[in-house]
């Protein structure tokens, strides 16, 4: 019988071991998920800072790439890049602040889901909704985003 019980006690205590160990492997990666998302967003003060060290609209497009998917690395970039003049347009109205906070909705493997509420100086420029949404992959062991938009209200909150 006490065998029995020392067994049992094990499996208790290696069940809660893998329990508190698996949450705080998903608090790392929630931690990893926003700090991607800030330096992905600041990437365009980065930027703003860096002027002159953007020669052509590829290398603002590899600039964007630290923290965006290639697909939107493109976006952004020609939102800056002043075609008839080939340079970069620093006087355009910003795209990109920094979050405050980052809300974690969802991890799947390679897949997450996360949002931060509007800044208001993208609100006022670009009459953005409420919060910015975004959906990020793991790619090359390194957080990226992928898809950003704006909603009013959170889905399922």
């Amino acid at each position: 019988m006490k065998r029995i019980k020392i067994q049992v006690f094990i499996i208790v205590l290696c069940f809660f071991a893998t329990f508190f160990e698996a949450r705080a492997a998903s608090k790392e990666i929630h931690s990893d998920i926003s700090v991607a998302v800030k330096f992905a967003y600041s990437l365009e003060k980065s930027m703003k800072e860096n002027i002159s060290s953007f020669k052509t609209k590829e290398n603002l497009v590899d600039h964007y790439k630290k923290g965006f998917s290639a697909k939107l690395s493109k976006r952004l970039a020609t939102q800056f890049w002043d075609v008839d003049n080939k340079k970069l347009n620093a006087d355009a109205k910003p795209i990109l602040v920094e979050p405050e906070t980052v809300h974690i909705l969802n991890v799947k493997k390679i897949r997450a889901t996360a949002y931060f509420d509007s800044p208001k100086v993208l609100i006022r420029h670009w009459k953005q909704k409420k919060f910015t949404m975004l959906r990020l992959g793991l790619l090359n062991n390194h957080w990226t985003v992928y898809q950003m938009n704006t909603v009013n209200r959170i889905p399922g909150r």
